[in-house]
């Protein structure tokens, strides 16, 4: 579900502190798929935004949810009834 359009100057984000080993990685899989690190980077976080509205979109859904009050031990005893005698 992309939909990124571009509109003007984008935002900026600076990173401090970042270790690196974290540099090396990112660079290096940034390289393997043809992109710049910002690139790479840009895409990356566009798909975690993406993970993370859809994620977001769940837990609204099941939040919503009826809650049914569940006795555990009468499940269990029920789920014993129906599966029979074990051999």
């Amino acid at each position: 579900m992309r939909r990124r359009i571009m509109r003007g100057m984008g935002k900026t984000v600076q990173i401090r502190n970042l270790d690196d080993r974290v540099e090396d990685v990112l660079r290096a899989h940034a390289e393997s798929a043809g992109l710049s690190l910002s690139e790479f980077l840009r895409r990356r976080l566009a798909a975690l935004a993406d993970d993370l509205e859809a994620r977001d979109r769940w837990d609204a859904h099941v939040a919503a949810l009826p809650r049914v009050p569940l006795d555990m031990d009468q499940a269990v005893a029920d789920i014993r009834e129906l599966r029979g005698p074990l051999p």
